[in-house]
């Protein structure tokens, strides 16, 4: 039985270094980032479950979160985990200066995928008795203001 997790926006940074060290833990991981570069096609030879998606797009997200529950069910699983780390901080720039697209990917990104994901993942294990546990990132931008990134 394995640690299980489901980790967004893993292609650098933080969310590559998640999925490393947790795999080095032996843990079950299914990723989740918008495209797969050469460090997620490393870490499919020791175990990674990768899938690509944008976030930002409702369908799709939901096509992907419903293959990685089929594939989690076929799992002796000990605890679930959830890290929505995905986020943008596009567009930056003044206020006014910004198309409506720009300003809706940066809302479906940053604030419907996690509610989105964190939906489906409560729906799914929520009568599991097993510890389960949701970990949301956040910018360091929240607690230190920058101009243009309202």
């Amino acid at each position: 039985m394995k640690d299980c997790y489901i980790v967004t926006g893993t292609t650098s940074g933080l969310g590559l270094s998640f999925i490393t060290e947790l795999l080095k833990k032996g843990a079950l991981v299914y990723s989740i980032s918008r495209k797969e570069n050469e460090a997620v096609q490393q870490l499919k030879l020791t175990g990674l479950e990768h899938f690509n998606c944008d976030l930002a797009n409702a369908d799709e997200l939901s096509s992907t979160i419903d293959k990685v529950f089929f594939k989690l069910r076929q799992e002796k699983i000990k605890s679930y985990t959830l890290i929505n780390n995905a986020g943008t901080i596009n567009p930056i720039g003044d206020v006014g200066a910004h198309e409506a697209r720009e300003l809706a990917n940066n809302i479906d990104t940053n604030i419907k995928a996690p509610i989105l994901l964190m939906e489906a993942f409560i729906k799914e294990v929520q009568e599991i008795a097993l510890p389960k546990y949701i970990l949301n990132i956040s910018s360091g931008a929240g607690r230190k203001p920058y101009a243009g990134w309202a």
